[in-house]
């Protein structure tokens, strides 16, 4: 019998977790269920090498994971079905030139296996392995019972997963800043967390995160007097430095802003708020659930004539009307790239934000009272509702 048959529930409640992880995290989450799956099931291969690339400017290559004979298998895993047409870096072997550095001696043309994951039902293609759906949710099932995953302690992985994701994104800034020896020094942590979570414990790179942030603090004590806010500023404009993709200075004072109202609006909260940096915007999530509050796009003051940026809320527009929450800069998401009318005039919503996002305040201005009123009961709304789904 299939796996659908027997356990229905359990299917729906891995097909949940998925879904609603960022597209980035999703890149991270199911690159472990292909390796653990692969490696520790299957008795394939044995890990020596495994790496996230960057989440945009990527040549269509999510995932290089080298085996301990230097065979490499590239992944490309998507929410959506994928076809031949859309995969043509993605099966070219030069594409690979471009992660040599990565790869030891360049043995990888000795062999190359390409692997397509799929939440959606995608076709067989040539020249690689497409494991999607339900073939896809039996796997991580059996990764699942492998790693010992269940209801008490699936938040913590997929905090691990969280934690991990805005990790990668350093390490590639790192490598594009061509830092080889702190790339080399963190994919040996990643590479250290992958066999944790092969042995069920993911609180590696959670003990790690926290150390980093502490040690972080204590220097700030030494060399100023800063307050207590003025250091956890100060740490999130650091991270926010080394992760942001373009050129960090030319908008340091928005970046400065944005970083200032966040910590106004969480109140220095960090026991209830978890302040995440990443490449294209800083997220609040719900530390207790981990659930994404609010996205917070770096770029969020540039307006173009056809184009536009937006905060990111994780409620919806019904939830916002029952608050009596209603703003004409309110916008309900059409997907990961929605066009709205603003005045009159059509314009792209730019807002790198998750692709499950349900709405977006368009064109924010934190210099607007009215604006920081309304953006503060999207944001309560926001909280409530991810708190009461959890």
């Amino acid at each position: 019998m299939s796996l659908l048959e027997v356990t229905a529930e359990k299917v729906k409640i891995i097909r949940e977790f998925y879904y609603n992880l960022e597209n980035y995290e999703l890149e991270v989450a199911l690159t472990d269920i292909f390796i653990i799956y692969s490696s520790e099931i299957e008795k394939k291969f044995k890990v020596k090498k495994l790496y996230i690339t960057q989440p945009v400017r990527d040549y269509e290559i999510d995932a290089i994971v080298q085996d301990s004979n230097d065979t490499i298998y590239i992944q490309q895993i998507s929410k959506s079905r994928k076809t031949r047409g859309k995969l043509g870096k993605f099966m070219n072997d030069s594409t690979l030139d471009k992660y040599t550095d990565l790869l030891d001696n360049n043995k990888y043309y000795r062999q190359i296996d390409r692997n397509i994951m799929t939440l959606e039902k995608s076709s067989n293609i040539k020249g690689a392995e497409v494991i999607s759906c339900d073939a896809l949710f039996e796997m991580i099932y059996k990764v699942w019972k492998y790693i010992g995953i269940n209801g008490e302690n699936k938040n913590a992985y997929k905090e691990n997963i969280e934690i991990r994701s805005a990790f990668w994104e350093r390490i590639n800034a790192y490598r594009r800043k061509e830092k080889f020896n702190l790339v080399e020094s963190y994919l040996k942590v990643m590479l250290s967390n992958h066999y944790s979570i092969i042995n069920g414990d993911f609180e590696l790179l959670k003990s790690i995160d926290n150390i980093e942030n502490t040690n972080f603090s204590g220097l700030l004590t030494l060399s100023t007097t800063m307050t207590e806010q003025e250091k956890i500023k100060q740490m999130i404009l650091f991270k926010t430095s080394i992760v942001y993709e373009g050129d960090f200075h030319e908008i340091y004072k928005d970046i400065e802003n944005l970083v200032d109202y966040i910590i106004e609006l969480t109140k220095n909260n960090l026991d209830k708020y978890l302040i995440v940096s990443r490449c294209r915007y800083i997220s609040i999530k719900d530390k207790k659930s981990s659930e994404v509050i609010a996205y917070y796009p770096y770029k969020y003051r540039q307006k173009g004539v056809y184009s536009s940026h937006a905060f990111g809320y994780k409620c919806t527009i019904r939830d916002l009307e029952n608050n009596e929450v209603v703003h004409s800069k309110i916008q309900e998401s059409k997907g990961d790239i929605m066009t709205v009318k603003i005045d009159g005039v059509s314009k792209l919503i730019k807002h790198g934000c998750s692709f499950k996002t349900p709405i977006y305040f368009v064109e924010p201005d934190l210099n607007s009272e009215s604006d920081l009123k309304i953006l503060k009961d999207i944001f309560e709304v926001s909280r409530s509702i991810i708190n009461r789904v959890t």
